[in-house]
């Protein structure tokens, strides 16, 4: 945490910022068309935990159209409370000062696990996941600046979180190339103690039937 310096107050921030103005940037997968979406898939673990700040791991895959990977992991504890959360600040950053949190009065009590990918060409990023049938989860995406700090969690035009409380058929959401962060954590139950095993599955894609983005089925497996 060398060179970043912890300040407070942040009540007035925005929840999330919008990153186009598709009506389709977010859609629900799982539609009989995803069968025929082809993705050449990899198998990829999680190298290092703790991995809770984005701009810290050094977990990081390059995603095109047509790449895929399953990730497979463990949450070691869950739980969101009432805080306020950690703000980091790093001077000539686009994104500083930041917060890891959904909201900016609150944050996550247990393990927050994140991924960077690089998108290497425009395209539709897809993303679903799975764990222990008790525990929500939130599966968010953030724009990261050449710093690697996020910005505000993804939106789409409708002003809806992208991956906020877990969607459980997954999310789609249309973005240019660039660096990115997959952030996962529960926030419920609250268990400190909980382990819960996950298996997350991105990929790239440009398919699309009439006005509707189209996503490769879930395979799970966990």
């Amino acid at each position: 945490m060398a060179g970043l310096l912890l300040i407070g107050g942040c009540q007035d921030w925005p929840r999330y910022s919008a990153e186009n103005d598709s009506d389709d940037a977010l859609r629900p997968v799982g539609t009989a068309l995803d069968e025929l979406i082809v993705v050449e898939w990899t198998d990829w673990i999680e190298t290092t935990d703790p991995n809770d700040l984005m701009w810290e791991t050094p977990d990081e895959l390059a995603l095109s159209p047509g790449l895929g990977a399953f990730i497979s992991g463990d949450l070691n504890g869950t739980g969101y409370a009432a805080t306020t959360p950690t703000v980091w600040e790093i001077p000539g950053c686009a994104n500083s000062p930041t917060i890891r949190a959904p909201e900016a009065d609150a944050d996550y009590t247990g393990d927050v696990d994140t991924f960077r990918v690089q998108l290497l060409e425009e395209g539709t990023l897809c993303a679903s996941a799975e764990t222990l049938p008790e525990v929500v989860y939130d599966l968010l995406v953030f724009s990261l600046d050449d710093c690697l700090l996020p910005g505000l969690p993804l939106a789409n035009a409708n002003g809806q979180v992208v991956g906020l409380d877990g969607v459980e058929q997954g999310w789609a959401i249309q973005l240019p190339a660039g660096m990115y962060a997959i952030q996962l954590a529960a926030w419920r139950p609250d268990d400190p103690n909980l382990v819960a095993p996950y298996r997350v599955e991105l990929s790239s894609t440009d398919a699309r039937e009439s006005d509707t983005v189209l996503c490769p089925a879930f395979v799970g497996g966990t």
